[in-house]
């Protein structure tokens, strides 16, 4: 007597899953990470706009190690009126690895536009803060592949 055929469907059902986890890109195994802007240094000044040294703490809740390949932006201040002006976005392609369950610094170059920092500095006279809030997408590669992983933070300076 044969005893494999009791294995075939336990194999067909562990490939079934492997190969879904694959085509789904394993992205529901992952965590977002926790983004903390923690300093802004103004490097460049033109006529009508800025660029600016950004600098992030990334935390990485998961157990594996992330690429970051790729990370597309929006950074807003708010203004005294209580809406959200956008200061800087885009994309960076500089690419990163965020530890596992940890946290690593990295900084984006931002081009950033005057009018919304006019607004945050009306605010800014007002309160002697302002609030900002970053939010966007991490294209990066973990041990599975592949992987889109979604992020905002909010807070003030």
């Amino acid at each position: 007597m044969r005893t494999r055929p009791a294995l075939l469907p336990i194999a067909r059902a562990i490939l079934a899953l492997g190969t879904l986890m694959f085509l789904a890109g394993c992205s529901g195994l992952y965590r977002a990470p926790e983004v903390t802007l923690t300093n802004v240094q103004i490097t460049g000044l033109g006529l009508t706009s800025g660029i600016a040294r950004v600098y992030l703490e990334v935390e990485n809740p998961n157990p594996v190690s992330l690429e970051v390949r790729r990370m597309e932006y929006l950074l807003e201040l708010r203004g005294p009126d209580g809406e959200w002006n956008v200061l800087s976005e885009g994309v960076s392609s500089d690419r990163v690895t965020v530890v596992r369950r940890g946290t690593t610094d990295l900084s984006l170059e931002m081009v950033f536009q005057y009018r919304a920092l006019g607004a945050a500095f009306l605010g800014w006279w007002d309160s002697r803060e302002v609030m900002y809030r970053i939010q966007g997408d991490l294209s990066a590669r973990g041990p599975l592949g592949p992987v889109q992983l979604p992020f905002e933070a909010s807070g003030r300076f």
